[in-house]
């Protein structure tokens, strides 16, 4: 019996994980302070910053909040004209 379209998927997705992971371990990242540094794999050093400083390499970085408008129609005026 051949695979379910989900199967298929979750295989397909798997596979993009995998290729994700071995494309980061290609990558290192230089950990240092006063003349010390190493070289360490992307995974490796990312657990350590992680661990030790709290640092998440992966975690997308938060985006402030848009500031309040204020007072105002809400409508765009460009040179004291309205523009429709």
């Amino acid at each position: 019996m051949p695979p379910s379209k989900r199967e298929e998927l979750l295989a397909a997705l798997a596979e993009e994980e995998k290729r994700e992971k071995e494309e980061k371990d290609r990558f290192e990242v230089e950990i240092g302070s006063d003349g010390n540094y190493a070289r360490v794999p992307y995974e490796k050093g990312k657990a350590w910053l992680q661990k030790t400083f709290g640092i998440d390499l992966d975690e997308e970085e938060k985006q402030e909040a848009e500031a309040d408008k204020g007072e105002g129609d809400g409508k765009v005026r460009r040179f004291g004209r309205q523009v429709s």
